[in-house]
């Protein structure tokens, strides 16, 4: 067996928990409210991204309560289904598609 071959995950999927800050931890996505996560436009982009990655990446499992928008940051747990398909994941990233919500190409 070859070395790249040995790097190979043997399990057929794999969660992953991912942070995503924004820049200079600037507040993005809302403001909290008695204690309470109001989303602003951004925020709610970010939730509609979140809860579409399924359908936008087939290798990809996320579901609502496996994700937490904050004003300066997003947490969330991502289920790939495919690990050997993650290069393909690697060019569909909701990056991409937040950069067309937010006039960036």
């Amino acid at each position: 067996m070859s070395d790249k071959q040995n790097h190979i995950p043997e399990n057929p999927f794999a969660w992953y928990f991912i942070t995503i800050c924004t820049k200079e931890m600037k507040k993005l996505f809302g403001r909290i409210v008695n204690g309470d996560m109001i989303l602003n436009r951004f925020g709610t982009v970010a939730c509609g991204e979140l809860l579409e990655l399924q359908s936008t990446s087939p290798n990809v499992e996320t579901y609502d309560d496996e994700f937490v928008i904050m004003p300066d940051h997003i947490h969330a747990i991502l289920w790939i289904t495919d690990v050997g398909a993650s290069h393909q994941l690697a060019r569909n990233t909701t990056f991409g598609l937040y950069s067309n919500h937010w006039g960036r190409s």
